[in-house]
């Protein structure tokens, strides 16, 4: 040792700085936390510690063996301690509640809860390595961490050469304040004695005095003063008895000194002193004061041993009391048994100390039932640790239970009983009986401390009770109690939990404001919490930031609950950079897999989310179920139903058992990827593992069902629905309507949309019979059913036939109940369904609100987390709400974003999903003359991608040109290829033939176009797979009427497929027309705005087109050519160009205006159809000319009128033409109709012509 000797005084006592020691943090640039509240507030790295002479009087005589020198002493690396009646180390032996600097301790400061646990006994140390350089040594304390000593401490260990030794830090006394450099200077023995002067000739006849003065310094704390007054009797010969070392000893007893105690009791040995059971007593007392329960049993044992003394009670609850300190509930429950063994008498200290000790709930209603038999009645005290115990093991009933029977015991519960039992219903999530218990201390005048209050909020917290631990806290201030991080941090959790995300965040900025509170890990993980729930993910990051820069450490469940706030915003990426983030910084969980995963799901990427779970397996950690749904519900949103396959089984091999979560996305995994047998094979195998089918799973099944044309088992499915889960999904129900509407089972279709056991079902059908009451609503209808009944009335004007009234009392309707009804609560997907409902029943009312409505949802990038197929409803209901492009722009951005996506998935399924949706928003940007340039760029490139990679590697050829007619014309009225471009053929349709696009239809008049086109190839060449493809509509990019005639582009490959329907889409591929009209149409008319209705089943599938309010939204724009005659009936030449490409829209569109087609016996008159027949053969209707672009070259192809259009043309009278009429029989090139010169206006009437309500002028 370097300490000053006895002779010598200490240098702090002359104001000069002592020697110092140096414990050196594990890192170098180790940071450590520190708090400015804590008296241990250090700003240094390094910690300074003050070596002084020791005055223990047991340096080398303890009597057990503690550390080797061969450990220690050579500095070498060396095994757990020996053991002997405890495992430590030299640090654990001295009284560390009285060294103020702390040690570092696995990074970290070592408080005195650390001191405390070192000092606990039990504990293995070793020696890990020793700096001589530096002046250090590193032991590790097993449960506590790395300890760094000076190296001093670990030589005076090995250095003593002695087989049995205690050794004793020669850290001392250094609290802060005064002295020099900052701290106080340290007394030395003979200084403390100095004054004043002990009056050692009167103890010497009278040790009695000495006796009663030694006591008074043990009482008033003065154990050092008393201990050295003893060793000056030693020195002076003054007799010093076993009397004046227990009074010594009832010092350390207060203190917990413990190893004091031990060093004492040792000396008594030494200086022949018989130790009396007084002194065991006050030893094992001191052990149970500093939780050395092994001490405290092995001085028990030394006691018993001894037959000179015999154990008394107080020595037997000395020791059971260590047991509790310890936690050691078996040793206490023995030691109370051979209590009873020795027939000493058991009474409330006795099973007080046993009950602290309990460990399980079970054993503290034995121990009151034990106190029951030995006649000892319980106190406050007992029942308070009963109800502490049961409470810790969640047991609030028996707490409550323990409470209640107080009562009738007479024992009147304290605060302290009040506040354990609130505790234990905290702990068992029972708010409202810890809020009855509140009210019950209030009402017995028990005013809550801090503990118990923090008990209630938190109780509060843990039931999603926001108002009521906001309440608690509230009342904490009113009632003047300080607020600290305990109850603090409950509140902004419970308004998490509630999802009040902005009053979390005042709670937090109030905490940082107040200055006496700083916010810790917890608080601002609640906040992140909240903000996470709410889909808040840009301030769930804010508050991340914030965290790091106040300096907070992170935990797990911090970044665990960063990863879930990206999740819930479907920001993948920056879930990932997170995960990323978080595994350089500390170890990742089983649960924060899980969260990246989920994220990963959101955004359909399945690949990132098969590498999370290889990597979370990798890492030695066992997904959960959780993690594998996820996993697979990201596969099923892509359609990769075959990895989702895989996951299932790999999920069986590691044992861990599937839930229905799990099966339905299989399910819906396979349904997506068109393997509708294995879908319902799932769903059997689920019967098997009598796991019962939820809605969602159905209807996946039921989508399954219909693509293998089994409506009838989608029917039966639906049903099991009601019976199993009580109410369909609107995806359910969709799946089945479509399934029986795919084979035409139209009556079941209707049965289906007006089913009224469920509450959208039940609206329905109130709102068609006009017998609906807004009033009568109220809050029972949800997003979920809004959505629903909007798509079932929207279905049901398609489907069957009803009157303008009637579509137009139930769109206004409609329109006010979902203005009245539609809650922030309503999820994105549910808004747009609702918008595309109305927007396709023209129910423009509410669409304004709405919109307003989806513009902030977007803003706050929740349009991440919609399917391609709700983004295109919001896209098609704002072209039809002709709202701000700054919506539909967002929109665009959303889409560009996603197209990546589009060309990577290996997903045929999802693929398409996705290109119809693609067109439908540039569409509808289209449509909305909307700019769509960055979109319309990534978009094409992206679809083309998607053909390219469906298409075969090999070329087809045509066939020659003597087989398809190239240099045919149009007199033979057969179909003939007109122009032929690569994978592009524009094909010429006489009347009478159909333009098939889907296998259902049937040729009702001559001739199928698509059998001819397939007839073009050789046999040995083969066919495009794209013409043997109904869902592509057999190449066909449009449809013409059987009587018309014109011209058709086929795609021959899934390339120029996709790029011909974006030139669709985008209105660059143009089609024009020549029709010949009833009456004379106003020259000045340029356009025809009106929305086109058709209905869909069979019943109904000849009915004409109508104008309705409730029709699609339709465009076309016209120029009147030539007014002709024919026997008195004035006529209309004209050149029209569509917009829209509805069902029989010019046909519909010239009707509506008063101007019928020639010929055309479902628009027109009776009689105009009868007047024109004996000169015209069919409708006069003609598709002239198409433009469009392929491969990079921009094409125009026309062809003049077929030949019995031209004769019917030539039986007119011309009165006025703006053209030379003779070029559209005669085969010149005709102009395109923005080409087209217009017939001059001289006066007309319109109200002779008819008039367009919808028309718009151009």
């Amino acid at each position: 040792m370097t300490g000053p000797t006895e002779d010598e005084p200490a240098a702090c006592d002359s104001g000069e700085m002592p020697k110092v020691w140096t414990a050196t943090p594990i890192k170098r640039d180790f940071k450590p936390e520190f708090d400015s509240r804590c008296p241990l507030f250090m700003k240094r790295q390094k910690m300074t510690l003050y070596p002084e002479k020791l005055t223990s009087p047991f340096i080398g005589s303890a009597p057990f063996e503690l550390v080797s020198q061969s450990s220690f002493g050579q500095g070498k690396r060396g095994g757990p301690l020996p053991t002997g009646w405890v495992h430590m180390i030299a640090l654990i032996m001295v009284d560390l509640e009285r060294v103020h600097p702390p040690f570092p301790v696995v990074g970290k400061c070592l408080d005195r809860v650390a001191f405390t646990r070192i000092k606990s006994l039990g504990k293995e140390g070793r020696v890990i390595k020793v700096d001589r350089e530096d002046n250090t040594a590193k032991v590790t304390v097993k449960g506590v961490g790395d300890v760094w000593l000076p190296a001093e401490a670990v030589d005076v260990a090995g250095g003593m050469g002695l087989d049995s030794f205690m050794f004793t830090s020669p850290f001392v006394n250094t609290p802060f304040g005064g002295g020099g450099g900052g701290y106080p200077q340290q007394k030395t023995v003979q200084q403390r004695m100095a004054t004043p002067p002990l009056p050692l000739e009167q103890w010497r006849t009278h040790p009695q005095e000495a006796t009663a003065a030694i006591s008074k310094m043990s009482k008033q704390g003065r154990v050092d003063e008393a201990m050295s007054a003893v060793e000056l009797m030693v020195q002076n010969h003054v007799e010093a008895n076993t009397f004046h070392y227990n009074a010594v000893l009832s010092g350390c007893k207060r203190e917990g000194r413990w190893a004091f105690a031990l060093g004492l009791l040792s000396k008594l040995r030494l200086l022949a002193l018989d130790p009396s059971i007084v002194t065991y007593n006050s030893v094992i007392s001191a052990c149970a004061e500093g939780s050395a329960w092994q001490v405290a049993l092995d001085l028990l044992q030394a006691c018993s041993a001894d037959r000179r003394i015999l154990p008394t009670e107080i020595t037997f609850n000395a020791a059971i009391s260590a047991c509790a300190r310890g936690r050691e509930s078996m040793m206490a429950m023995s030691l109370l048994r051979t209590m009873q063994d020795r027939s000493l008498q058991r009474d409330q200290i006795s099973f007080g100390a046993a009950m602290t000790a309990a460990d399980s709930w079970q054993q503290a209603m034995h121990l009151l039932d034990l106190m029951t038999d030995a006649l000892v009645s319980p106190d406050v005290i007992t029942y308070s640790a009963a109800i502490t115990v049961c409470g810790s093991k969640s047991q609030w009933q028996h707490a409550l239970y323990i409470l209640e029977g107080m009562h009738g015991a007479r024992t009147a519960p304290n605060q302290i009983t009040y506040g354990a039992a609130i505790s234990a219903c905290e702990r068992g999530h029972e708010w409202q009986h810890a809020m009855d218990l509140l009210s019950t201390m209030y009402s017995q005048k028990y005013a809550p401390n801090q503990i118990v209050s923090s008990a209630a909020i938190s109780a509060c917290e843990k039931a999603s009770k926001w108002q009521a631990a906001l309440a608690l806290s509230v009342g904490m201030t009113a009632s003047k109690l300080e607020q600290d991080i305990i109850s603090c941090n409950p509140v902004i959790a419970a308004c998490a939990n509630g999802g009040q995300w902005q009053l979390a965040l005042q709670l937090l900025a109030d905490m940082n404001a107040t200055g006496s509170l700083c916010p810790d890990c917890f608080s601002y993980t609640a906040a992140i919490t909240a903000c996470s729930r709410t889909s808040q993910w840009q301030r769930a990051l804010q508050l991340w930031d914030d965290m790091s820069t106040a300096g907070t450490e992170a935990s797990s469940i911090s970044w665990n609950a960063v990863i879930s706030a990206c999740e819930k915003g479907g920001q993948w990426e920056l879930a990932l950079c997170a995960l990323e983030a978080m595994v350089a910084e500390c170890l990742p969980q089983e649960t924060t897999f899980g969260a990246a995963i989920s994220a990963c799901a959101r955004g359909s990427r399945w690949q990132s989310a098969m590498m999370l779970l290889g990597d979370c397996k990798e890492r030695k950690l066992q997904p959960s179920v959780i993690s594998y749904s996820a996993a697979i519900s990201a596969c099923e949103d892509a359609a990769e139903w075959q990895p989702a396959l895989q996951m299932l089984s790999r999920m069986l091999e590691d044992t861990t058992t599937p839930n229905l979560v799990t099966y339905s996305s299989v399910i819906s995994a396979c349904e997506r990827g068109l393997q509708w047998q294995l879908a319902l094979e799932l769903l059997r195998d689920m019967a098997r593992l009598k796991l019962t089918p939820d809605a969602i799973t159905c209807s996946s099944a039921i989508s399954a069902c219909e693509q293998g044309g089994l409506w009838h088992v989608a029917v039966r499915l639906l049903a099991d629905i009601k019976i199993f889960a009580a109410l369909p999904t609107h995806g359910s129900t969709a799946a089945a309507i479509s399934a029986c509407q795919s084979q035409g089972r139209w009556q079941m279709v209707s049965n289906l949309l007006l089913d009224t056991s469920t509450p959208a079902g039940a609206i329905t059908n109130s709102l068609l019979a006009d017998s609906f009451s807004i009033d009568s609503a109220g809050a029972e209808i949800s997003g979920s059913d809004l959505s629903q009944l909007s798509w079932r009335l929207a279905r049901t004007t398609r489907h069957f036939a009803s009157s303008h009234s009637m579509a137009k009392q139930v769109s206004g309707n409609l329109s006010q109940l979902v203005l009245s009804e539609v809650s922030s609560d309503i999820q994105l997907s549910e808004l747009c369904s609702v918008m595309w409902s109305l927007a396709s029943m023209s129910a423009t009312d509410a669409l304004g609100d709405l919109v307003k409505t989806a513009r902030g949802r977007l803003e706050k990038g929740e349009g991440r987390l919609l399917k391609p197929a709700s983004l295109a409803n919001l896209a098609w209901a704002l072209s039809i709400a002709d709202s701000e492009s700054a919506v539909l722009l967002a929109v665009q951005r959303e889409l560009v974003r996603r197209l990546p996506e589009l060309s990577q998935s290996q997903s045929y399924r999802w693929q398409m999903e996705f290109a119809d949706a693609t067109l439908t928003i540039l569409w509808a940007s289209s449509f909305a003359n909307t700019s769509a340039g960055p979109a319309r760029l990534a978009a094409r490139t992206a679809l083309g991608r998607v053909g390219a990679r469906l298409d075969p590697a090999g070329k087809l050829l045509p066939a020659v040109a003597s087989r398809v007619g190239l240099s045919g014309t149009s007199s033979r009225m057969e179909p003939f290829i007109k122009k032929a471009v690569a994978d592009v053929l524009v094909v010429f349709k006489p009347p009478g033939w159909e333009v098939d696009l889907s296998s259902q239809e049937q040729s009702r008049e001559k001739g199928r176009l698509s059998e001819f086109i397939r007839a073009m190839y050789y046999p040995s060449n083969g066919c495009p797979a794209l013409l043997l493809d109904a869902s592509k509509q057999h190449g066909f990019l449009h449809r013409l009427d059987v009587p018309s005639s014109g011209l058709l582009l086929v795609a021959t490959s899934h390339k120029a497929y996709f790029d011909l329907h974006f030139q669709l889409a985008t209105a660059v591929l143009v089609r024009d027309y020549a029709v010949m009209s009833h009456g004379w149409m106003a020259p000045r008319r340029r356009e025809i705005q009106a929305p086109v209705h058709w209905w869909d089943s069979p019943a109904l599938a000849d009915a004409p087109s109508a104008v309705l309010p409730s029709g699609r939204a339709s465009r076309s724009f016209c120029k009147v050519l030539s007014y002709l005659v024919k026997g008195g009936v004035a006529l209309s030449f004209m050149a029209i160009r569509i917009g829209t490409g509805r069902r029989h829209q010019i046909r519909a569109h010239t009707a509506h205006t008063g101007h019928a087609l020639i010929m055309d016996g479902k628009y027109s008159s009776s009689a105009e159809y009868a007047v024109s027949q004996s000169w015209c053969p069919r409708n006069f209707l003609h598709r002239y000319r198409l433009a469009f672009e392929t491969h990079g070259r921009k094409l125009a192809v026309t062809e003049t009128l077929p030949s019995d259009l031209g004769r019917a043309m030539a039986r007119t009278t011309p009165l006025r033409a703006a053209m030379d009429m003779r070029s559209w029989t005669e085969g010149s090139e005709l102009q395109a109709w923005h080409r087209c010169p217009v017939l001059e206006q001289k006066g007309a009437d319109d109200s002779k012509h008819g008039h367009c309500a919808f028309t718009g002028t151009a």
